[in-house]
């Protein structure tokens, strides 16, 4: 399960290597939006914990596809927060807060998103559950304090700064053009990578107790079509289950979003991190895809760090689940990520998984990537995405990468492969296997 609020920044990218466009269709893809808003506690604030980027090439339509989306967005963001409340919202975080949580009604977006939720959950047999936010927080705090901040004592344009939220949170700040005076800044320094302690296994054993087995969801997690209301049933009698809708509910936003724009619209790209969207054909007289590189696990996002490219049409979706980004080495030497398995601990298999479709949903693929990354062998790994694509009809193509001294084994299956540009393989890359 992906904890809330991290990012998985480095994995995608597009390709800067982009052919010479028509004039009439402009030469640069425009981006001058990224999903900012603000709140009485946040000031400026990246929704869903992450960065969200409109990407379009006609400047004029770009206004009015933001302005259609942004609300939608906000509304997302602030349903799904498990850590604050928002005035006249029942979100994830008051829900985890209720005492009890009997025949509540809910928002009908988050009653739709919570129901997803469930249904993956099971189909993935418990890879991902969306009742595990009591072990999730646990490893959150220890990936929220790895990283080093220091006051800022100057501005430049070029840094970015952060401030401390009322929850000793370092957040982001956008479109800042001078300090406030009546504000502390800080720039980030680093972070710590070795040597950390694990939750203790005392801590894990009592937050495991509280999460509802997936085959157990359907009687502990109730869900009323009529009336959108949810009744939990706490699985331990100790402590409370508290939900966690980090693994999905940022491709369900990205999905929801695309829904109100016209495909008519010049070819354009959500980029949430590790997931993307696409809406129409790339407007290039040259290509009709989009060129995506999946970058090295430990490398920049750079093109040049890139261990394959691949193409990416419209109406499509992908999402890539990797451990670069938020990890430790613990006591023992033992490498955590923020990817938990269903016995608390964080085991990734793999340095990275990307998952693609053209008709499978963000949210859906944004399961499926967390799920591979916990399942071990080529034959499991091939059952998991075939029962995906059996229950919504469709293909998906995969692939996932293993790193053995500092190069790569890629595994993939045909319709992955079909995908890969032929030419941007990395010399790093020891075999391919087609799965």
């Amino acid at each position: 399960m992906k904890i809330k609020r991290l990012l998985f920044i480095s994995l995608l990218s597009l390709t800067s290597c982009s052919p010479s466009y028509d004039m009439s269709l402009s030469e640069i893809m425009y981006t001058p939006y990224k999903y900012v808003y603000k709140d009485d506690t946040f000031e400026y604030i990246g929704p869903l914990g992450t960065s969200l980027y409109l990407k379009m090439y006609n400047a004029d339509q770009i206004n009015e596809v933001y302005d259609n989306t942004s609300e939608i967005l906000e509304k997302y963001h602030k349903l799904s927060d498990n850590f604050l409340d928002y005035d006249n919202i029942t979100n994830i975080y008051s829900l985890n807060e209720m005492e009890e949580v009997n025949d509540v009604v809910i928002d009908e977006d988050l009653f739709n998103l919570i129901k997803r939720a469930k249904e993956l959950s099971i189909l993935t047999k418990g890879k991902f559950n969306l009742s595990m936010g009591q072990i999730t927080s646990l490893w959150k705090d220890k990936f929220d304090n790895l990283n080093i901040y220091e006051k800022a004592t100057s501005f430049s344009k070029d840094e970015t700064y952060y401030i401390k939220n009322i929850r000793n949170k370092y957040l982001p700040v956008y479109g800042l053009t001078a300090f406030d005076e009546d504000k502390t800044y800080y720039v980030f320094k680093g972070k710590f990578t070795n040597n950390i302690v694990d939750p203790s296994k005392e801590e894990i054993d009592e937050a495991l107790k509280t999460v509802i087995p997936y085959d157990k969801l359907d009687e502990y997690l109730i869900l009323n079509d009529e009336k959108h209301s949810l009744t939990i049933k706490n699985y331990s009698s100790d402590k409370k289950t508290k939900l966690d809708l980090g693994g999905i509910a940022k491709g369900y936003t990205l999905n929801e979003m695309r829904k109100v724009v016209s495909s008519t619209y010049p070819g354009f790209i959500w980029g949430g991190s590790s997931s993307i969207v696409t809406f129409a054909k790339n407007p290039s007289p040259t290509r009709d895809y989009y060129g995506i590189n999946l970058t090295e696990p430990s490398g920049a996002i750079d093109s040049s760090n890139k261990v394959f490219s691949f193409m990416m049409n419209e109406f499509s979706s992908i999402s890539t689940s990797g451990d670069e980004e938020q990890y430790y080495f613990n006591t023992e030497g033992i490498r955590r990520t923020h990817i938990i398995n269903e016995d608390g601990y964080s085991s990734s298999y793999h340095r990275n998984v990307t998952v693609y479709s053209s008709s499978v949903s963000a949210d859906v693929l944004d399961v499926l990537s967390t799920a591979i990354m916990n399942t071990k062998t080529p034959q499991e790994i091939k059952e998991l995405v075939e029962l995906f694509e059996n229950r919504y009809s469709s293909s998906i193509a995969y692939s996932y990468v293993d790193e053995v001294n500092s190069s790569y084994n890629l595994y993939l299956n045909q319709e992955f492969k079909d995908l890969i540009i032929p030419s941007s393989y990395s010399s790093k890359i020891n075999s391919v296997t087609v799965i």
